[in-house]
């Protein structure tokens, strides 16, 4: 099967699942950095079921991709374009059972971190006014003032390139200093992070905490710039 062809076959999987999508499309209006060439197929899940399927057609018609959150980590050179890029930032599944949290991939982290402070769960509040998603925090082992992705993350949900769906816990995910197993080894694409919601904390002195880190998050970037 030519390429063409895959791409026609893409665009009908798509608008059959009903999943949003955008042709021929600039990264420089998609990206943080506002930089990159252009994307034949701008993918936009609206849910990890949706994720899912679009990822194992990919996969099964060998059709390469790139997988993008927020794109705060990411730089693109202007001369990359490709075929196909899919972006996370609408796969926000959402719950919350007992000492746990789960979260699609796209779930933005300083909501995450809001939602936490303002319900007593302790450990994330460092994380607000970071930039990115879950997906790629539990990637990175992003941190931030105290708060750090291997110690609140307890096990990602990876789908496989064969379709399977696996899920590695805190200690096969093997955290060093901003990196994992995920950064170091294409193993799957990351569907959801379960959270430990254990750790309870005042939420005065949490809310306290993080407008502190948020001034002081401030105070550098105007550093810098």
């Amino acid at each position: 099967m030519g390429i063409s062809e895959k791409m026609n076959e893409l665009e009908r999987a798509l608008k059959k699942a009903n999943i949003t999508f955008e042709l021929n499309v600039s990264l420089k209006n998609k990206t943080w950095l506002k930089r990159g060439g252009k994307t034949n197929f701008w993918i936009q899940p609206n849910c990890k079921i949706q994720l899912q399927s679009i990822i194992v057609f990919l996969y099964s018609k060998s059709i390469q991709f790139e997988i993008i959150g927020y794109s705060s980590n990411c730089y693109f050179t202007e001369n990359y374009n490709p075929i196909v890029t899919i972006s996370t930032k609408k796969v926000t599944d959402f719950e919350i059972d007992q000492n746990t949290i789960k979260c699609g991939c796209g779930y933005n982290l300083m909501k995450l971190s809001n939602y936490c402070i303002n319900n007593g769960i302790s450990g994330y509040e460092g994380f607000i006014g970071l930039p990115g998603t879950v997906g790629g925090a539990a990637i990175n082992n992003a941190g931030s003032y105290g708060s750090i992705m291997s110690e609140v993350v307890k096990s990602v949900e990876l789908l496989k390139q064969d379709g399977t769906i696996i899920s590695l816990t805190n200690k096969e995910l093997e955290y060093e200093h901003r990196s994992s197993v995920l950064k170091k080894n294409n193993n799957g694409i990351i569907l959801s992070v379960e959270f430990d919601a254990s750790m309870k904390g005042n939420i005065d002195k949490m809310r306290e905490k993080a407008e502190k880190n948020k001034k002081h998050r401030k105070t550098i970037k105007k550093i810098h710039i």
